[in-house]
């Protein structure tokens, strides 16, 4: 899949500024665009303003495009603002597309999230296009391409989230909204990937073991063509045509048959199960079989 992306007027190439763009999956992102633009512009916006991988970087920087890093933290509206206004200034390209990618995660149970671990994770999410929106940049800005790196949590939710989960659902009311106002926007609800992102070994093996697959590098690179394409890719990363005005898009790789199988149920409360219910354990037939002779005798017991 080939993506498109409106020529800038002003510019003889795109230009394109990613927040959260010298992580991993902003690097990956980058290598790929110039892969299928060749000439053009890459702003990387980051925290640190250095690079997650560095020969990754070097290798951007020995390509084509003409590769700029900045220290800007997307949390902080005045940084992604005076970032943005130096990028387009009178001597730099006019930005024809953003991709916000930055993001934080402070995962802990419900009962140990505050308003500081809500601030810390809603701040890189929706501080800097707050702030844009506030000054009018996005409206100046010449942009065909807005996309906004959401997250799977907002449409299923996720152990230890209540945090992510609600930041990115925001994030995609702002892509609805702004699309209402005529900003060019779509928030794409991202699954695990496999090679990049923030989710940690623990959490990959957890997903997969629930029945979320993981993302390989293909599957969503094709499905980021898909996007900027206005269509969208499904799981297995296919894609019908869709309305362009569609603000909002689910890419995540579900392995079904055990997503939708039966809840197995926990040795506490199979004793509480219903006569002729399946007491389902994954790959487990001897417990099933210890469970329901354990129930079986209990019953016994109790007629005694």
């Amino acid at each position: 899949l080939q993506p498109q992306m409106a020529p800038n007027p002003n510019s003889q190439k795109p230009a394109i500024a990613i927040t959260g763009g010298a992580g991993g999956l902003g690097l990956l992102i980058s290598s790929w665009m110039i892969t299928r633009f060749g000439s053009m512009h890459l702003s990387l916006l980051s925290r640190s303003g250095r690079a997650a991988d560095t020969a990754g970087l070097l290798a951007l920087a020995a390509s084509s495009a003409v590769v700029s890093t900045c220290m800007a933290d997307s949390s902080m509206g005045s940084d992604a603002k005076a970032a943005l206004s130096t990028i387009a200034g009178t001597n730099g390209p006019e930005i024809s597309g953003i991709m916000h990618a930055s993001g934080i995660l402070q995962d802990c149970l419900i009962d140990k999230q505050t308003s500081k671990t809500f601030r810390q994770v809603y701040a890189p999410k929706l501080n800097a296009l707050q702030a844009l929106q506030r000054e009018g940049m996005m409206g100046m800005l010449p942009l065909s391409t807005s996309i906004l790196f959401s997250s799977v949590a907002s449409l299923l939710g996720g152990a230890g989230q209540a945090n992510y989960a609600s930041a990115n659902a925001a994030l995609d009311s702002w892509a609805h909204n702004a699309q209402v106002g005529g900003t060019v926007a779509r928030s794409v609800q991202w699954g695990a990937w496999a090679s990049s992102g923030m989710a940690s070994e623990a959490v990959l093996r957890r997903l997969v073991r629930i029945g979320q697959g993981l993302i390989t590098p293909e599957q969503g690179l094709s499905a980021m063509a898909a996007v900027m394409r206005g269509m969208v890719a499904t799981a297995a990363v296919t894609s019908t045509s869709l309305s362009s005005s569609l603000p909002q898009l689910a890419v995540n790789d579900f392995i079904w048959k055990d997503y939708v199988k039966p809840a197995a149920v926990h040795p506490f409360f199979a004793e509480f199960a219903p006569e002729g219910s399946l007491i389902n354990k994954e790959g487990d037939d001897d417990m099933n079989t210890a469970l329901s002779t354990a129930t079986a005798s209990k019953k016994k017991q109790s007629k005694k």
